[in-house]
């Protein structure tokens, strides 16, 4: 585990995961309706189609 902890913080968009999980995590504290399951498929959908485009660049 340690090893892939260690490769996960080389990466050039591990900060940019780290904001994003402190997000949703301060969102969902302040706006509890934000991590309803509706509003999770949603950003679940819309993640799935930036990876795809970002994985064929």
């Amino acid at each position: 585990m340690n090893r892939l902890g260690s490769r996960l913080l080389r990466n050039d968009w591990s900060g940019l995961l780290l904001v994003v999980a402190v997000a949703v995590v301060v969102i969902g504290f302040l706006k509890p309706p934000f991590l309803s399951t509706f509003n999770i498929q949603v950003l679940l959908a819309a993640i799935a189609v930036n990876m795809v485009i970002a994985l064929a660049q």
